[in-house]
């Protein structure tokens, strides 16, 4: 099984775990901000029919398309090299996902993670690409000659 679904929205990239004490405990909690991301990846995962693929091992592939920001005018095109990193909005993605399309992230044999040269648009975009692992071909599977 294979699925794909586009997030239209803000690019963000995992946060560091914050940090607070309760008596003599230690709370880690994530930012507002990020909580929220995750839960309008969620959103959008559900609304767009995504299927629960239990606790198969899975492939996520993620592509980035980031906005030209406005202030560099008519620059054309240049490569997204800037915050949030590649490995932070795996981070993200994959939280999100965990217990609405896998039961745990950890089932993740195969992350590929793209992003695009940012260029002039409307905004920010993500394509995420599920599949089960089993139904994917990998090169060591090929017989070399």
């Amino acid at each position: 099984m294979i699925f794909s679904f586009d997030y239209a929205g803000p690019v963000r990239g995992q946060g560091r775990p914050r940090f607070t004490r309760v008596g003599a405990r230690v709370r880690t909690y994530d930012r507002l901000a990020d909580v929220r991301y995750k839960q309008a990846l969620r959103r959008e995962y559900i609304e767009q029919g995504g299927p629960h693929f239990g606790s198969v091992p899975v492939s996520v592939t993620i592509t980035c398309m980031r906005a030209l920001p406005k202030t560099l005018g008519r620059a054309g095109s240049e490569d997204d090299t800037h915050r949030p990193d590649a490995d932070n909005i795996a981070k993200a993605v994959m939280d999100a996902l965990t217990g609405v399309a896998y039961d745990d992230d950890r089932q993740v044999t195969r992350l590929v993670v793209e992003k695009y040269p940012r260029v002039a648009s409307d905004g920010d975009r993500l394509r995420v690409t599920i599949a089960d692992v089993g139904e994917m071909l990998y090169p060591h599977q090929f017989e070399i000659r």
